[in-house]
């Protein structure tokens, strides 16, 4: 199809291409002229495909050369678009996991277990503990919840179990001289003379980095369990005159003489007590009492009694005072 006059047309061929053709006059030449293709190349400008495209039209890309700019657009923009929310799915994937890993989830039940700790909630924290531990048996806080296992266990008076958790977080941490102590007093707590040599051990280790009157006493307390009474009487004796345990330890000498059968070494111990005191404590009672049972032993009955009154004027209730008064006067 063309339009025009004198000498100028304006056509738009078969193929769809656009022209034009000018006849120069007289000389019978014609000019023709493709408008949408440059002088220096027989591919379409980017023009004609875009104009093409918007209109609905395909392109015959063997016609007209390789076409998939759009495309590669479209790809493009996808990719610009997608790629954000993919690092961000990403991301959010591993904050999940990282939230929800083994050490995170210990780490809590471990802060919450020391919040029921503070609000007095014992059973509450160490079922939190327990739930801990069986989630993650071997984690970098597993000393620090079965040491917080073992206080718990010791405030509900359970001092076996506890011991067991001071015992197991004193094997993951050997150097802590708290755990050590915790687990020797849960020990003596347990009252169980087979463990005696365990608080024995512990004792005498943390008495060769520091001197400690109690530790010393309850060392001595624990070798009369054993029967190794030389050995108590050595840990008693090291206890000083002016110290507040030293009656304590006067009563440990003496016993462990009384074990050994030696009576008139255990009176002579009994006797450096300050027996004239008016007012005495209840360690001087027990002191009292125990030397009016060798007196009346021993069939000095007058020393026995006189021994026994003070200690009825002070408890009337104290042990059988009333009952071995009563027999001495008859």
């Amino acid at each position: 199809m063309s339009v025009g006059a004198g000498g100028f047309r304006l056509g738009l061929s078969s193929n769809g291409q656009l022209y034009n053709t000018i006849n120069i006059p007289n000389t019978g030449l014609t000019y023709h002229s493709n408008l949408l293709r440059s002088r220096n190349t027989s591919q379409p400008s980017n023009s004609y495909q875009q104009g093409i495209n918007l209109l609905g039209f395909s392109i015959d890309e063997n016609k007209y050369g390789n076409s998939d700019g759009c495309l590669t657009f479209l790809l493009w923009f996808i990719s610009i678009c997608l790629i954000p929310f993919v690092i961000g799915v990403i991301m959010i994937f591993f904050l999940v996991r990282r939230s929800r890993s083994p050490k995170k989830v210990v780490k809590a039940h471990l802060e919450t277990a020391i919040s029921n700790f503070y609000k007095g909630n014992f059973e509450g924290a160490v079922a939190t503990l327990d739930t801990a531990l069986y989630k993650v048996p071997l984690s970098p806080y597993e000393s620090d919840i079965v040491d917080l296992k073992g206080v718990c266990l010791y405030y509900l008076g359970r001092y076996a179990e506890s011991s067991d958790c001071f015992g197991k977080a004193l094997s993951l941490n050997p150097s802590s001289e708290r755990l050590k102590l915790l687990y020797v007093e849960t020990l003596i707590l347990k009252d169980d003379k087979t463990d005696c040599p365990k608080i024995i051990e512990l004792y005498e280790d943390l008495l060769s980095r520091k001197y400690d009157e109690r530790q010393v006493l309850l060392t001595g307390n624990c070798y009369y369990l054993c029967e190794n009474y030389d050995k108590a009487i050595s840990y008693f004796q090291k206890i000083p005159k002016n110290s507040e345990l030293f009656l304590k330890a006067l009563q440990g000498i003496a016993n462990s003489f009384i074990s050994k059968n030696q009576i008139d070494l255990a009176i002579e111990t009994l006797k450096k007590a300050p027996l004239r005191t008016s007012n005495p404590d209840d360690d001087l009672i027990d002191i009292m009492f125990l030397l009016g049972n060798l007196y009346e032993e021993k069939g000095e009955k007058e020393q026995a009694k006189q021994l026994y009154q003070k200690v009825y004027t002070h408890s009337i209730e104290y042990e059988d005072v009333a009952q071995r008064l009563q027999e001495l006067d008859t």
